[in-house]
C-alpha cells in the first residue's frame, strides 16, 4: 500500500533516470512555443520500511506519458528508488532547467508523511528512529516548491500520490498524522494530491494505481485545459473507486492557458461535392476568450455569464473566486456605513408577502476562500444583529427551533428578534441547506427565539468536490400560538 505523497507540478515532467548535470535550459520539443520540463520520480525499494510494488510502475508510465506530449524529462526518464542525496541533485537540476521560462512538472509517487503540519517525500534510504531524524532523512515538499518559485515561469505542477498511513510504525508517532497536508500554491502552481487532504489513497489490484492510470489517460485527451484535467481525473478515480477515493487539488490564478495535448483545428469534409469545407470551432479557445473578456471585470452579471455558459468549464474556480472577492468588497463598504439601532421593541409583522424583505449584507461574503483555490480556509461562523432591546430568556438546549426555509412557509405573526448570517464550507462534503440548520438553531436558543425564516441561501463550489453554504435569516418569535 501506498504511505501519502505530493505530486508537484511546475512544468510536465517526464522519464526515467534523472540526470544530475547538463545545461540550465531543456531543449525539449516546444508546444506553443513553449518548452516543457518534468522531474518523475518513483519510490519502491524501501530499505527501512515496507517496499511499495506500485510507485515505480506509475513512475515509469507517468514519465512515459509525459515525453510523449513534448515533455523532457529530467534524466532521459523516471527516476527511481532514489535515496536522499540522488533525489536532492535531480530537483536543483529540475529546477534549474525551468528557469528559461519552461513549463514544469514534478510528479513523486512513493511513501510520504506529514509531520507537524508539514510534507514530506520518502526516500528509499529513511530510517525514522526519532522526531530529530525528520529534516536529515526526508525531503519537503517545500524543497521542490521553493526550486518552482525561483525559476519563475508561469506555470507549476506539483502531482503527490503517496496518502497512506505512517510508514514507519510507532516511531515519533506524535509528531506524524495522517495523510498529507493542505499546502498553499504558490504564483502559477497547480499542486494534485491523491485524494482528500488528510486521508489515505488506493494502490488498487493492478499493475498502476487508479491515479496514475487517471493521469495519464486524461493527459492525452486532446483539448483539455489543465483544471478541466484534473477534474477529469478526479472523476475517474472517484467511479474507479467507487467513490472511496476522492482526488484533490489546490491552486493559485494561473496566467495564460496550457494543454497537456493541443485540440486538433482539423478542416471538416463536406458532405457533398459542391459544399465547401469549413474549419471545426475550437470550442477551448472560444472559452478562453469569452473567459479573457471577463476575468478582470467588476460586474458580477458578466462573471456569471460566463459560468452559466461554462459551468464546469476551465476557469470557473477562477470565475467564482472573482465573484467571492467582489462581494467580499461589497460586504465591506456596507458593513463600513454605521448602523443606528431601533431602540424600541421589534414591531409585529404579518406575513403577507413571499418575497423576502430586505435583509443583511450577502452571508456569501462571510465565506473566505483564497482566489483561485480549490477549499476553504475558514471554519463555520454563524453571527446575529439584535433588531431591538427586548431581552428574551435563553432556550433550553432541548427547545424546540422550527426553521422555514422561505418566507412563504413562515407563520401568520411574528417577532423578528434578530438578523443572522451563517457561512459553512461543509467539511469535504456536498453541502444542502439542512446543514445549515443546526448552527442556525443554536443561534436562535441563544437569542430566546423558537423559529427561524431562511430569506437568502446560496451553495458556493469552492472546488472540483466541495461546496459550500451561505444563509441569510431572521431568528423570530411565533405570536399566533404556532
Amino acid at each position: 500500500m501506498r504511505f501519502a505523497w505530493t505530486l508537484a507540478f511546475i512544468s510536465m515532467l517526464t522519464g526515467p533516470a534523472v540526470a544530475l548535470a547538463g545545461p540550465d535550459n531543456s531543449d525539449a520539443p516546444a508546444i506553443d512555443g513553449e518548452q516543457r520540463v518534468a522531474l518523475v520520480i518513483g519510490n519502491g525499494r524501501y530499505h527501512s520500511t515496507a517496499p511499495l510494488q506500485n510507485p515505480p510502475n506509475d513512475a515509469r508510465l507517468i514519465g512515459e506519458t509525459l515525453a510523449s506530449l513534448g515533455f523532457q524529462v529530467v534524466g532521459d526518464g523516471p527516476l527511481l528508488d532514489a535515496d536522499r542525496a540522488t533525489m536532492e541533485r535531480a530537483i536543483r537540476t529540475f529546477g534549474k532547467r525551468l528557469r528559461g521560462g519552461a513549463i514544469g512538472l514534478f510528479y513523486y509517487a512513493g511513501h510520504g508523511v506529514q509531520v507537524d503540519g508539514e510534507n514530506f517525500l520518502v526516500p528509499v534510504s529513511a530510517n525514522i528512529e526519532d522526531p530529530a531524524d525528520v529534516k536529515y532523512e526526508l525531503i519537503s515538499v517545500g524543497y521542490v516548491l521553493d526550486e518552482m518559485r525561483n525559476a519563475g515561469n508561469r506555470l507549476n505542477i506539483v502531482i503527490l500520490d503517496a496518502c497512506r498511513n505512517n510508514p514507519f510504525g510507532g516511531h515519533a508517532t506524535r509528531s506524524y498524522t495522517r495523510g498529507l497536508a493542505v499546502m498553499q500554491a504558490p504564483a502559477g502552481t497547480i499542486i494534485s494530491y491523491a485524494t482528500q487532504p488528510g486521508a489515505t489513497a488506493s494502490d488498487g489490484d493492478e499493475k498502476n494505481s487508479p491515479f496514475s492510470r487517471a493521469l495519464a489517460a486524461s493527459f492525452k485527451k486532446p483539448g483539455l485545459g489543465v483544471f478541466e484535467t484534473f477534474n477529469d481525473v478526479g472523476l475517474a478515480v472517484k467511479t474507479a473507486t467507487a467513490g472511496q477515493q476522492q482526488p484533490w487539488f489546490d491552486t493559485s490564478p494561473i496566467e495564460g492557458h496550457f494543454q497537456f495535448r493541443a485540440g486538433s483545428a482539423s478542416v471538416s469534409p463536406s458532405p457533398t461535392p459542391s459544399s465547401s469545407t469549413a474549419a471545426v470551432r475550437d470550442p477551448a479557445a472560444d472559452e478562453r476568450a469569452f473567459w479573457e473578456s471577463v476575468r478582470d471585470s467588476r460586474n458580477s452579471a458578466e462573471l456569471n455569464a460566463y459560468l452559466n455558459k461554462y459551468p464546469h468549464g476551465t476557469y470557473a474556480v477562477l470565475a467564482h473566486a472573482r465573484l467571492d472577492d467582489l462581494r467580499s468588497a461589497s460586504a465591506a463598504n456596507t458593513m463600513a456605513k454605521p448602523t443606528e439601532m431601533p431602540a424600541a421593541e421589534p414591531a409585529l409583522v404579518t406575513n403577507t408577502s413571499t418575497a423576502a424583505p430586505a435583509g443583511p449584507p450577502a452571508a456569501a461574503a462571510l465565506l473566505h476562500y483564497r482566489p483561485g483555490a480549490a477549499i476553504f480556509f475558514q471554519k463555520a461562523q454563524t453571527s446575529a444583529t439584535a433588531v431591538g432591546n427586548k431581552k428574551y430568556d435563553q432556550l433550553p438546549q432541548s427547545a424546540s427551533v422550527t426553521v422555514f426555509e422561505s418566507p412563504a412557509k413562515a407563520p401568520r405573526q411574528f417577532e423578528v428578534v434578530a438578523t443572522i448570517v451563517h457561512a459553512d464550507p461543509c467539511k469535504m462534503h456536498t453541502c444542502a441547506l439542512t446543514d445549515a440548520y443546526e448552527p442556525l438553531s443554536a443561534k436562535a436558543r441563544e437569542l430566546g427565539a423558537n423559529g427561524i425564516i431562511i430569506d437568502n441561501s446560496q451553495l458556493m463550489k469552492t472546488s472540483v468536490f466541495s461546496t459550500g453554504i451561505a444563509v441569510d435569516a431572521r431568528a423570530i418569535r411565533f405570536v399566533d400560538g404556532r
